[in-house]
């Protein structure tokens, strides 16, 4: 909120040196904000027009903190295994939901990239879903790229999986997969490979490659996994146009990052 005020204060000095007195007009907000609104809204009475990749809380994340009431990369061991700490954090979750739901009913027009973001957007910012403000444009895919005759190969014996080297995307669980396969049907160690597609944002997710290159050795399946990193769309075109298998293991969020 602090980042959103000082944005627009430096605008309005901005128009003051060039003698244009008024105020901003519109608030674009891309990151998932949404408490910035109010700064932007309420402060300085800009429209505000919102690009929503993913909510910042879901009512997955409410329904499963308390069914499951499991450990996962946000959701500690501790407050999982008690009922008091599971009840605090879902008495928190739903204060932020609400507080969530009013600052982001404060947009004028909201886009969204999926139905499965509109449905929990127009669940949660009521006010802007019962004005319809609310409306789903879809990422761009240049689906034209795999209709190419050149592109489609002989399928091998490849599992592949595409997806940034984050903890939701469970990379853990897909290797142990792969050994628990190998286990029960030995012969296929010798035909099926598993590849990792996917990009570091930095420190943290190299660091998260590595212990994804140990595991594979503690399991000893360094000949059956291959890590595709920081590659260009060329290299996971061609990945695609050859595998037989896509897997997708991303745990549902019970927590905030």
């Amino acid at each position: 909120m602090r980042l959103a005020y000082k944005a627009l204060q430096m605008s309005l000095s901005a128009a003051a040196t060039a003698s244009d007195h008024s105020m901003p007009h519109i608030f674009c907000d891309t990151t998932g904000c949404a408490f910035t609104y109010v700064v932007a809204n309420v402060l300085f009475g800009c429209k505000v027009l919102a690009y929503v990749h993913y909510p910042t809380i879901s009512t997955d994340m409410l329904n499963l903190v308390w069914e499951r009431r499991r450990s996962a990369y946000n959701h500690q061991e501790y407050i999982s295994k008690s009922r008091l700490t599971t009840s605090i954090k879902l008495l928190y979750y739903t204060a932020f939901a609400a507080l969530y739901g009013m600052v982001g009913s404060l947009s004028s027009l909201a886009l969204v990239n999926s139905t499965w973001t509109y449905n929990h957007i127009c669940s949660l910012w009521k006010g802007a879903a019962w004005l319809k403000r609310i409306h789903i444009v879809f990422p761009p895919c240049a689906v034209t790229d795999f209709q190419q005759n050149d592109v489609i190969k002989e399928r091998q014996s490849v599992v592949l999986s595409i997806g940034q080297f984050r903890p939701e995307k469970d990379h853990v669980l897909q290797i142990e997969a792969l050994a628990r396969l190998f286990d029960s049907h030995p012969s296929l160690q010798e035909t099926v490979k598993l590849v990792l597609i996917g990009s570091c944002r930095g420190a943290s997710d190299e660091a998260r490659l590595e212990q994804l290159r140990v595991l594979t050795k503690t399991l000893d399946l360094v000949d059956s996994v291959s890590f595709v990193v920081n590659q260009p769309y060329s290299v996971i075109q061609e990945w695609l146009s050859k595998a037989s298998v896509g897997i997708h293991t991303v745990r549902a969020p019970l927590g905030m990052d």
